[in-house]
């Protein structure tokens, strides 16, 4: 499990996890992975990856390809901060729905 590596050394601090924390964060992690989704944007998430490891969404060529028409400088607004805030715009992210009508870009 990538996300877990190095640990003793997160941004300067030691966020060490015991083995069954590291257990159960990796069985939620497998249950709720696009592998095993059935929301539309998992599935083309996972089928835009082509041989992609990463393990951020922002990097995969689908949401790449998803969001190259918005310019750099919405994402830096305060009420967004970052490409990485999905729920600053995407507003049932949490859900896992990623509706197109859904999608409420800040103005500020």
């Amino acid at each position: 499990m990538q996300c877990s590596h190095n640990l003793e050394n997160h941004f300067g601090d030691d966020a060490s996890l015991d083995e069954a924390d590291v257990l159960s964060i990796k069985e939620y992690l497998v249950k709720n992975s696009s592998d095993n989704s059935s929301k539309e944007a998992s599935f083309k998430i996972l089928n835009s990856m082509d041989g992609n490891d990463t393990i951020a969404i922002t990097k995969t060529p689908y949401w790449k390809e998803r969001h190259k028409d918005i310019e750099v400088g919405i994402f830096k607004r305060k009420s967004i901060g970052n490409i990485s805030n999905c729920k600053a715009c995407h507003v049932n992210f949490e859900q896992g729905l990623l509706n197109d009508k859904d999608i409420k870009i800040p103005k500020r």
